[in-house]
C-alpha cells in the first residue's frame, strides 16, 4: 500500500520559457535570452525513442512516474505541446 500512494504523489515540476527582452523582470538571462519559470502543462508529453521515433502525447503524471523508475536517461529529447 505504500508503494501506490509514492506513486500517487506527483512532485511540483516547472519549465523555463522564454520571454521577450520587453518584458524581462525576475527572468534568468541566458546566451541573451530570458526566461521565467511555469507550471508544465499536465497533458501533451511527447519524448523521442532510441530509434527516433516521437511517442506520445501522455500526461505529466505517467512521464514522471516513468522518471521517477529510471526510464528515461539525461539526454532523451522531450517535449509538450498541449495544443
Amino acid at each position: 500500500k505504500k508503494q501506490a500512494q509514492e506513486d500517487e504523489h506527483v512532485p511540483e515540476i516547472a519549465v523555463m520559457k522564454p520571454i521577450p527582452a520587453q518584458n524581462r523582470t525576475n527572468g534568468y538571462a541566458s546566451q541573451g535570452v530570458s526566461y521565467q519559470l511555469s507550471a508544465c502543462p499536465s497533458s501533451g508529453w511527447q519524448y523521442v525513442d532510441p530509434s527516433g521515433k516521437v511517442q506520445g502525447p501522455f500526461n505529466l503524471d505517467k512521464m514522471v512516474l516513468w522518471n521517477q523508475h529510471g526510464f528515461f536517461y539525461p539526454a532523451l529529447l522531450m517535449r509538450c505541446n498541449p495544443a
